[in-house]
């Protein structure tokens, strides 16, 4: 398996088919400023993670891995990916958000280091929704 950039063209169909198999509730909001990263084996895409660059934080908008390769080391292959970007780009920091029901999600941010910043209650389709971060290894304000 290899984590490599790729097209908005090349992801939108994956992630598309991978939001409706998790909740068909949920639109996927394609952004032209967006850095699309997919883990691929051959030329199937195994999960993406998608983030926006603004202001020195990275905001990691889209991150999802096919049902089938989950627990095998592919989200944090794709999360390394995004770190070391957001470090070559000179983020501070890297920003998700999650709602309650994705407890499997909460857990690997967890594990990868991010801390909870905030919990709105009753948000979006009356959920809580998780912000967390974790500042860039190696950033150093200037």
């Amino acid at each position: 398996m290899k984590i490599e950039k790729v097209s908005e063209k090349e992801a939108k169909y994956f992630l598309e088919k991978a939001w409706e198999e998790y909740d068909n509730s949920i639109n996927v909001d394609w952004d032209e400023k967006k850095y699309i990263f997919c883990a691929k084996e051959s030329k199937t895409i195994l999960g993406c993670i998608a983030c926006i660059i603004n202001g020195g934080a990275c905001y990691v908008d889209e991150f999802i891995v096919s049902k089938d390769h989950r627990g095998k080391g592919v989200g944090t292959k794709l999360w390394k990916a995004v770190e070391n970007f957001a470090k070559d780009k000179g983020c501070f920091r890297i920003i998700i958000k999650t709602h309650e029901r994705n407890k499997s999600a909460i857990k690997f941010y967890k594990k990868q280091g991010l801390k909870v910043d905030a919990v709105l209650k009753d948000y979006h389709f009356h959920m809580e929704w998780y912000y967390m971060s974790k500042k860039v290894k190696g950033w150093k304000q200037k």
